[in-house]
């Protein structure tokens, strides 16, 4: 009876033990997780998630690389006011004009000094004037003092009758043709000189 039920031990260890160890062997193959169905091997989402931040990565190289495209020239802006629209078209002056800086004038005929029978008269005058200068002048230089001063005050007299009879018309040409038309030049050099001598003779006779 003993031997027996030593026996029945023993064999019921050396199962029991085959029993575990085969639990034991198989444990961690049960103990794994187990992969759900459709679950890949692979973690697919996070993947395409970086590709796509390579390949924005990689297009913004490029576009700092090849400079910024310049922007298309903007089209004109059609508007309805155009530039000194308002300004009136300049004509051309008109055949007997004369256009200068100062404005428009006419031309001046050829025989200006001649048309004026009072230029005539002031000619007439400017030279009797130079006459009684000449005298006064060389009164002076023989120190003839009274002969000068007479000789003198008929100088200035005449040239002031002169100069007076000529002034409103000196005016109207500078109106009508201008300060530097030729002709208006020359009639006003004449009477600039007698107005001259006339201040020298102030300076050097009594009046």
């Amino acid at each position: 009876m003993a031997g027996r039920r030593q026996g029945r031990i023993l064999w019921a260890m050396a199962r029991r033990t085959r029993y575990g160890a085969g639990r034991r062997e198989e444990e961690p193959e049960e103990r794994r997780p187990r992969r759900r169905p459709g679950q890949s091997a692979l973690p697919i989402v996070p993947l395409l998630a970086l590709v796509v931040m390579v390949g924005a990565a990689i297009w913004f190289a490029r576009l700092i690389a090849g400079g910024t495209p310049e922007p298309a020239p903007a089209e004109p802006v059609k508007s309805g006011y155009m530039p000194f629209s308002d300004v009136p078209p300049e004509e051309p002056p008109t055949p007997g004009e004369r256009v200068t800086d100062s404005g428009t004038y006419a031309r001046a005929p050829n025989d200006l000094a001649a048309s004026n029978p009072d230029w005539a008269r002031a000619l007439e005058l400017a030279a009797e004037a130079d006459g009684y200068f000449a005298q006064a002048q060389k009164a002076k230089a023989d120190g003839d003092h009274a002969l000068f001063n007479e000789k003198g005050k008929l100088a200035k007299e005449t040239y002031d009758e002169a100069f007076t009879l000529t002034a409103t018309w000196e005016e109207e040409l500078f109106e009508k043709y201008g300060e530097r038309d030729r002709q208006v030049r020359e009639i006003v050099r004449a009477r600039t000189r007698w107005i001259d001598r006339v201040r020298v003779l102030h300076k050097t006779t009594s009046r």
